[in-house]
């Protein structure tokens, strides 16, 4: 059974999504392909959860699929 908000270890526990999310985004950077947009405050993506106001959950493969979106879209640009 999974806890409400994941506690602490829920920010560094092994998270398969967050990992290729931080691979893709050092892509994009060596790329040139913006992507800190997706990290910033305030940016929600569909699948983030906020309760009180407070970030309780990101979309870890949403982000990671943009990411990879945005670099499929820039190889198709060269």
């Amino acid at each position: 059974m999974k806890r409400a908000f994941g506690g602490w270890a829920a920010t560094s526990a092994p998270n398969k999504d967050r990992d290729r999310f931080e691979l893709l985004s050092t892509e994009a950077t060596e790329a040139g392909v913006p992507w800190q947009d997706l990290t910033q405050d305030g940016y929600q993506a569909p699948g983030d959860m906020r309760a009180g106001g407070i970030q309780v959950h990101y979309d870890w493969k949403w982000r990671a699929d943009e990411v990879q979106r945005r670099l499929d879209l820039a190889d198709e640009a060269r």
